[in-house]
């Protein structure tokens, strides 16, 4: 999973952390499939935003897992680094300290989401 993350010197990073799974008989008759392990997530909801709009540096508000339905952002990192988020894109958001990261909608539609507060 793609992940931002602040260093030790409020600088914020992309990088990629694995996700163990394992394989289980969740849905029989459907065929076994592959799982992470469970965690903990606080709430989540739905946001868009509109074309156009324009996310100036911020940390992110809390440890969360933002994953794009709809449309396309990009998300920079405070060193410049930059990822577009586009549908079936998930980042783990954990740069809730330092100098945070810039995002805008690059699409020509709305920029949809659902986000996963972990905190």
């Amino acid at each position: 999973m793609l992940r931002l993350y602040c260093d030790e010197h409020g600088e914020s990073h992309f990088d990629m952390v694995d996700v163990a799974m394992t394989l289980h008989d969740d849905s029989p008759p459907a065929k076994p499939h592959y799982f992470s392990e469970p965690a903990e997530a606080k709430t989540w909801v739905f946001t868009q935003c509109p074309v156009g709009w324009d996310g100036k540096l911020h940390p992110s508000p809390r440890r969360q897992i933002v994953i794009c339905t709809d449309g396309a952002m990009r998300v920079i990192t405070s060193l410049g680094e930059a990822r577009e988020l586009i549908p079936g894109t998930s980042v783990l958001l954990e740069d809730t300290r330092g100098k945070g990261h810039t995002s805008a909608v690059t699409s020509s539609v709305p920029f949809e989401c659902i986000i996963i507060r972990l905190e």
